[in-house]
Formats: structure tokens, sequence, C-alpha cells
């Protein structure tokens, strides 16, 4: 199984290739915090969705690494937002198509893991990555919120509208409620 062997190389060669999608992002503007100083991660991601729906096409056309290309720009967006008071722990899973993420902010973790709908389709990709979130909570902070974030960039994804495609819901698992937000 292919890895980056190096902790430095794995942060820089992903700051790297999301560098141009991070500097083009507009800073945000809207509270991403709560009262606590906690980060919002659900209104982070809601926000995310909304950008995704306005830009996501344009910006795969000029993205030389299409399939990585939601990843990268779901990382630079992150990314924008946490170098103002956290970090970002990645987990890479080459070839497996995902990649899980912890946010530090504020004293707390929060778990992300990003997962690509394939030919077995979007339901399979979902369970999938409600276990792999279980294992990767279990190893950050059993107590952490928890995001699966879902791109169909199948071509019948891509044919469905934008408002059947940027939904959310809530899935339970024994590890604990899971919010599942797709792209």
């Amino acid at each position: 199984m292919p890895c980056i062997a190096n902790p430095i190389y794995r942060e820089v060669i992903i700051r790297v290739l999301s560098q141009g999608m991070q500097d083009a992002i507009p800073a945000p503007e809207f509270r991403w915090t709560t009262d606590g100083g906690k980060l919002d991660l659900d209104a982070l991601l809601s926000a995310f969705q909304d950008f995704w729906g306005e830009h996501a096409d344009i910006w795969e056309e000029k993205s030389d690494y299409s399939e990585a290309f939601p990843h990268l720009l779901l990382m630079a967006f992150l990314q924008r937002v946490v170098n103002g008071g956290g970090r970002i722990e990645r987990e890479y899973a080459a070839g497996r198509g995902r990649i899980d993420i912890a946010v530090w902010f504020g004293g707390a973790w929060s778990i992300i893991e990003i997962k690509l709908v394939r030919n077995r389709g979007r339901e399979a990709a979902i369970l999938e990555g409600l276990q792999q979130i279980a294992r990767y909570r279990d190893h950050i902070d059993p107590s952490a919120p928890a995001f699966l974030v879902v791109f169909d960039r199948t071509p019948a994804g891509r044919a469905k509208t934008w408002e059947e495609r940027l939904t959310r819901e809530e899935r339970e698992t024994p590890g604990g409620r899971v919010t599942v937000i797709s792209g």
C-alpha cells in the first residue's frame, strides 16, 4: 500500500496540492465558533456545501487532480478557517478513495471522513464511511462530533440538481451520531 513516509511531507504535500484553492477561497464571513470558542463544524460544513454548490464544477475544470479534487477543496476550505487557531490532522488511505481528518480547534476534536461514491453506490460509500469513522473516532476522541462528507462525482450523481446533491442527514451508530453531508 503506498504511503507518505515522512510526517512533514504528509503535511507539505497536501498543502502544496491545495494551496491554489486555499488562496482563492475568500476569507470566511460567518461565525464558525461557538460562544465557548469551540469550532462549530456543522455550520462550517453547511457553508462548505454552499461553496461547493456554487464553485465545484468551475474549479474542477481547472484542477490538475480531478480524482482528488473534492478532498483537496474541502481541506483547503477547512485550512483557511483552522489557520486562525487550530490544526488539521490527516490520515491518508492512498488508493482507497478516503481521507480521515481530525480538526483540533478551541481545545476539542472534530472528526471528518471524506468518501467518494464509486460503482457500488452512495449507500455503500456511507456504510463504509460510518465504519471508518467509528474506528477513527475511537482512536482520536470517542466523544468528538463526527461528520461523513460524501462526494458523488459519478455521471448519475452529476446529473442530479444541486438541490438533490447537497443533502445532510443524521445517522445513529454504536459509537454515536454522525452527520452525513453530501456534495
